[in-house]
């Protein structure tokens, strides 16, 4: 039977329990027969894990609508609990640290929420996790996108990238991969189906990357994500918690892939302006030049199209930058990006974008920023 309880209710309540003290909860789950859920979690789990080990066995069994309930009511009629000192340190702790940052376009928004469900029901705390789809994990009201993206992005321990048909098409997202390999950061790529690997290669390059396709494969994505999130973000998550946690992901994944599978990617913007034409402008740096330009003014940006080509030896990573100026030479605006993991004698495409339209312009000139 369906639960009644949203994944979003679901995890604001066990956010609410696990404020309280431990023995609040452990109190709560064993006058419900959890007792031994809510502990096999591990000695040293957090709060949040041995919570979710206690509603997953709950799930299990089958009456979890009926404890949620009951734990809402329970809870909710607590008073309001200060903490010692020593709990306010550790939470601020933990907030500090770098967030797993999960990339992903809008559209995919179903399959990136089950995924970060994944992780917080596996055992990694929500503040942990940036998930710009939903307001209280994502980019904060009043901040700009592209500097939060980028701050966030810079203070990340680890980067998963879900790599779709619309993701390789849309700037932003390939500047985030891009930017996070710039940086160094632990990058988990991931395809979705129906996009194979060899697309994938033939768009950014041959890297590591993982497919979650069947049962098997998808085991082996989420092992590698486990150790990943130990190694790189420093969070011990159980083997109990976290197995749970892979199992209701892959019973859930084939209908989400399927229904995004089924809309399709969507078209790109549409343009307000014809694309315009200029092959004739180049850049040239340690190897990389940048050929057969255009420019494509959307209703929110105006973005430059190329290609970059790499005539030595080792892979490179490009930033990019084109400069616009109006017809007495003044700068109007620039566009930004990265020309990413472009092999020897490779050529691959790009795409800059500004943060508006830039509109009526006389010129525009292409540069590097750095090469890499």
């Amino acid at each position: 039977m369906e639960s009644q309880w949203t994944p979003i209710d679901r995890l604001a309540l066990v956010d609410v329990m696990a404020k309280r003290p431990a023995a609040e909860s452990e109190s709560f789950f064993a006058a419900h027969g959890l007792a031994i859920d809510f502990a096999a979690a591990g000695r040293y789990a957090s709060k949040r894990a041995k919570i979710n080990s206690a509603l997953l066995a709950a799930e299990e069994r089958g009456d979890l609508d009926e404890v949620l309930l009951e734990a809402d009511e329970f809870f909710s009629s607590l008073p309001k609990e200060r903490g010692n000192v020593g709990d306010r340190d550790q939470e601020a702790s933990m907030t500090t640290r770098g967030k797993i940052f999960i990339s992903h376009t809008s559209h995919d928004a179903p399959l990136a929420t089950l995924l970060k469900e994944t992780l917080v029901l596996g055992g990694v705390p929500q503040e942990r996790v940036f998930y710009s789809s939903e307001r209280t994990t994502g980019i904060p009201a009043g901040r700009g996108v592209r500097q939060h993206l980028q701050e966030t992005l810079q203070e990340s321990s680890m980067v998963i990238e879900l790599i779709s048909e619309t993701f390789i098409s849309r700037p932003y997202c390939l500047m985030e991969l891009g930017g996070a390999w710039v940086m160094e950061k632990p990058t988990y790529p991931l395809i979705v189906p129906p996009l194979t690997r060899e697309e994938v290669v033939r768009k950014i390059g041959d890297v590591q990357l993982g497919l979650l396709g069947d049962d098997a494969a998808v085991d082996d994505v989420m092992n590698e994500l486990h150790d990943g999130i130990a190694s790189h973000a420093g969070l011990a998550l159980t083997a109990t918690a976290w197995g749970s946690a892979v199992r209701r992901l892959k019973t859930s994944f084939p209908e989400v892939v399927g229904k995004l599978a089924e809309e399709g990617a969507p078209p790109p913007p549409p343009s307000d302006r014809a694309t315009r034409k200029d092959a004739a402008v180049e850049a040239e740096l340690h190897g990389m030049t940048v050929t057969n330009t255009s420019v494509i003014e959307t209703r929110h940006r105006t973005e430059v199209h190329g290609e970059a080509t790499n005539s030595q030896g080792v892979r490179k990573t490009a930033s990019l930058k084109a400069t616009f100026y109006n017809s007495e030479n003044r700068i109007i605006g620039v566009a930004t990006g990265l020309a990413s993991e472009v092999g020897p004698g490779e050529t691959n495409s790009f795409t800059l974008s500004s943060m508006d339209p830039i509109g009526e312009y006389a010129r525009y000139k292409m540069q590097f920023e750095a090469v890499l």
